[in-house]
């Protein structure tokens, strides 16, 4: 048995029944640890931090981890994700090498990551930042009790994730503000090459 694995869900799990009935949250999107086994054996586990789900239609929420899972969901976003998961694991190595093995390290780094939304209900496809922070404010010692539990080595926030003044990240941790992982407007690998850049240059 997988203790950290057992011990996370255990965890992850009772933080968020309290988190849906301590704020009255009836539509709650669950994130976290995609596959924990996988995340815990990582050299460098890896947190990405959005600001909300996009789908606002469902009933009472969804889990994400399993949605980033399910193959039709392989968009832009996710490839990113994985990408950039894998760079910092494997020391920033040419794409060509993501390419050459590409079915395998895929499957490997899908399920080495971790995604926390700042807010759990469903938005839409542009988000509202004064929202997001409200939400964030409010919840800020559930948010800041998942990510103890996550314990990243480092999180990519986005570049207009509104979490300045929420003191929710552990100093200790290096975090990277960085583009959506839905982004397109460069090529994956000149994605690859700004994410190091930053990270080497620490900035």
């Amino acid at each position: 048995m997988n203790i950290e694995k057992t011990e996370y869900e255990s965890k992850i799990k009772i933080l968020f029944d309290n988190w849906k009935k301590d704020k009255h949250l009836e539509y709650f999107v669950t994130d976290g640890i995609i596959d924990p086994e996988f995340y815990f054996r990582s050299k460098v586990k890896v947190l990405f931090i959005t600001k909300e789900a996009n789908d606002c239609d469902d009933k009472g929420g969804y889990d994400l981890c399993k949605k980033i899972l399910n193959p039709e969901n392989y968009k832009t976003y996710v490839r990113h994700m994985i990408q950039w998961t894998w760079a910092f694991n494997e020391n920033f190595p040419d794409l060509n090498k993501f390419y050459e093995k590409v079915d395998e390290v895929k499957n490997k780094f899908i399920r080495s990551f971790a995604v926390l939304n700042l807010k759990k209900s469903g938005g839409g496809e542009t988000s509202n930042n004064y929202n997001i922070l409200e939400f964030a404010k409010r919840n800020k010692e559930f948010i800041k009790a998942e990510l103890d539990i996550i314990n990243p080595d480092i999180i990519i926030g986005l570049m207009s994730c509104p979490i300045c003044g929420l003191e929710i990240i552990n100093p200790k941790t290096r975090y990277i503000k960085f583009y959506h992982p839905s982004y397109r407007r460069y090529t994956d690998q000149v994605f690859l090459n700004k994410l190091q850049d930053l990270y080497l240059n620490n900035i």
